[in-house]
């Protein structure tokens, strides 16, 4: 045999049979006597008694062995490395049960049974039925609850031990426990009626005493001299009917004697019942011992679980059916869902410590970006500047060009009126000569100045659409990034959104982390927000330019038409002072020649008049222009203001995900110093529980 099964099952018979065998020996031997029945014949009469009460412990003691072999091959397949499949524990925890009711029952039924036996057998035996017997009976019957408790208790103890070792838990609570009051109060009546009945029934007369014989063996049979000792019934009979002085001075004496004895007697007897009394409370006291056994277990794991570092890998062993017993279940129950509930918190905070890792790349990326793009705005700030300045010159250049060719309008229609009345007069053609010689001159002087400012103006306006240009692909640029920011900010709204979710199902565990999931989601909206503000500003910049290049193009083809008038009227000026030479040389044939100059004159007029009409279409461009150029510049500065604030915010950002990630770090740490069961052994514990319920 298996020698931890020969372990459990002989030390549950030998307590059983040392238990029954003390209550023999202590009722039959001592408590008996005291019952009014002299001890030569206890020890003549209760041989029979004795024998059916041993056969029947030996009996029950085969019972025990039987219902205790499963219960040890199902522990020792757990000593093995095996574990317990949910059919094994429920059939384990079945035959404990029973062998629990089995206990009760035959120390409660099988007294009420067997005893009365045994006394029918010493009655038969001795021919009388004694007094002393009956109340031996209710003795008896009454200490039966008792022993069924001891022994009850002393199975629930080697049990217990058995199960902290074969680590059998249960997580299932009964349907219809046992009250531990209930329970509490039975023992309590038990153990008083035991000691009250005890009390009672061994009070005796002091004819009793003296005779050595009980009443009702006197009255069922006066002759039955066994039933008294020889001694007592001489002297009983000498002291009722000699007439002898001296036989009734002897009796009297010996009367007196016992009398004497009496309270030595009783003394005695009071030690007895104290010893009696004093065993039945040491039974209450081991139950007692017992139950304050499974509190200690219970507050052990509770302080266990209430430490800082708790320890939730172990779990505690039923003991009772009762209330301790239904507490230490609610215990495992609390304990495998903690364990579940920090497994998933622990998930859950690994996964925050990772979308907090990767939103803080992410941020990390938006700052990089958003530097590039303040240095990108600053560039194009700095240029827009620049076409400011340059818009604001060429503007003045050109209102003064638009001045001078004015002047000019007026100069030549003065000189064409003046070529004119030449016709009339030669003097006067002569003196216009010479005057339309020297305007000549100064038109020349001017054709020249105007081909300058007009080159100039040219290239000025031709670096324009350079910068313009320039500002264009940078607007480009910034709304490629704008793109990218907005892409950013919607891929944090939704780990926002999971962060939520995950938080959410963390449940009071989860609520710090609801609150940095909905703060991120509201950074990330304002991010968006602000993203869509520089998208609209930088599509109505991007407007403005290309109205802007489409207007400098209009420019560049004036001044390309100005470039052309004033080269024309150069050429023209230069005809006209050719002209008035060889008119001033050759007079005598000017009126010809003063025709051509009239219809010279008329075209330089119209053409400045065109040019003119031209110059209002570019001051108008211009000022356009320079309007444009310096909203640029405003939304340019805002935009700048604008990303200045925004890398305040992502570096704000970027702390609080720094922050809540060292907080997620502590919490990791922390959860991991707490002890927890095996995963594995979690999902077995509670497919078992399943099994339990089915």
């Amino acid at each position: 045999m298996n020698m931890k099964k020969f372990s459990l099952i002989r030390s549950m018979i030998a307590f059983f049979l040392f238990s029954e065998i003390l209550f023999v020996i202590f009722d039959f031997f001592v408590v008996y006597p005291f019952l009014g029945l002299p001890f030569n014949m206890v020890l003549r009469g209760m041989g029979p008694a004795v024998a059916i009460m041993l056969s029947v412990f030996v009996i029950v003691g085969f019972f025990i062995r039987k219902f205790l072999k499963p219960i040890c091959t199902l522990a020792d397949k757990t000593v093995l490395g095996s574990r317990l499949t949910p059919e094994e524990r429920v059939s384990f925890l079945k035959r404990e049960a029973f062998v629990n009711r089995f206990l009760m029952l035959v120390n409660i039924i099988g007294f009420m049974v067997v005893t009365p036996i045994a006394i029918v057998a010493t009655m038969f035996a001795d021919g009388v039925l004694r007094w002393s017997t009956v109340r031996f009976n209710i003795v008896v019957v009454a200490v039966g609850p008792v022993l069924g408790i001891l022994q009850k208790e002393y199975f629930s103890f080697i049990m217990r031990k058995i199960k902290e070792k074969i680590s059998l838990q249960e997580f299932q609570l009964l349907d219809k426990p046992a009250n531990l009051r209930k329970r509490s109060v039975a023992m309590i009546i038990a153990f008083t009626l035991s000691i009250s009945l005890n009390f009672t029934m061994v009070i005796l007369s002091q004819n009793e005493v003296l005779s050595g014989v009980d009443h009702i063996a006197i009255k069922l049979n006066p002759e039955f001299k066994e039933s008294y000792t020889n001694e007592y019934r001489e002297f009983y009979l000498a002291a009722e009917q000699s007439t002898d002085p001296v036989l009734k001075e002897k009796a009297q004496a010996f009367i007196k004697k016992v009398n004497a004895e009496y309270p030595t007697n009783n003394m005695i007897f009071a030690v007895l019942s104290f010893g009696f009394m004093a065993v039945l409370w040491f039974i209450l006291g081991v139950w007692i011992f017992n139950l304050s056994s499974h509190l200690q277990g219970i507050n052990a794991r509770l302080r266990d679980i209430v430490n800082l570092e708790g320890d939730l890998s172990h779990f505690l062993v039923k003991t009772t059916d009762d209330d301790i017993g239904e507490l230490q279940v609610l215990i495992n129950k609390l304990i495998l869902n903690l364990n579940g509930m920090f497994l998933s918190i622990f998930k859950i905070a690994r996964s925050l410590i990772d979308q907090t890792r990767q939103e803080q790349s992410n941020v990390e990326e938006l700052m990089r970006s958003n530097e590039e793009i303040q240095t990108l705005t600053q560039e194009v700030s700095k240029e827009v500047g620049q076409q400011v300045e340059v818009s604001k010159t060429t503007s003045g250049f050109i209102k003064d060009l638009v001045n001078i060719i004015e002047d000019n309008i007026l100069k030549i229609r003065r000189q064409s009126a003046m070529i004119k009345n030449t016709s009339d007069s030669f003097a006067a053609f002569a003196m216009s000569m010479n005057s339309l010689t020297q305007s000549a001159d100064k038109a020349s002087d001017f054709g020249k100045r105007l081909t300058v400012s007009a080159e100039e103006g040219a290239k000025s306006i031709t670096d324009m659409n350079s910068a313009i240009e320039n500002i264009r692909s940078s607007g480009m640029s910034i709304s490629d990034i704008t793109e990218t920011i907005y892409s950013i900010a919607d891929e944090i709204n939704i780990m926002a959104m999971n962060a939520a979710i995950e938080a959410a199902h963390a449940g009071d565990f989860g609520a710090g982390f609801a609150v940095v999931a909905s703060e991120i989601r509201s950074l990330s909206e304002n991010t968006s927000s602000q993203t869509t503000e520089i998208a609209e500003l930088l599509n109505s910049m991007t407007k403005q330019i290309e109205t802007l290049v489409a207007r400098a193009k209009g420019m560049s083809q004036a001044m390309q038409g100005i470039q052309d008038a004033v080269n024309s009227t150069n050429k023209l000026v230069r005809e006209i002072e050719q002209a008035a030479v060889e008119n001033r040389e050759k007079s005598s044939s000017s009126g010809d020649e003063m025709r051509q100059v009239m219809q010279i004159t008329d075209s330089i007029t119209q053409n400045l008049e065109d040019q003119a009409a031209g110059n209002k279409k570019l001051v108008s461009s211009v000022s356009t222009l320079e309007g444009s150029t310096v909203k640029i510049d405003e939304v340019g500065k805002h935009q700048e203001n604008y990303f200045t604030a925004l890398s305040d915010v992502f570096e704000h950002i970027y702390r609080y995900f720094m922050s809540m990630s060292d907080q997620l770090e502590a919490l990791d740490d922390s959860l991991g110093n707490l002890k927890l069961v095996d995963p594995n052994m979690l999902n077995h514990e509670q497919h078992a529980e399943v099994k339990l319920k089915d």
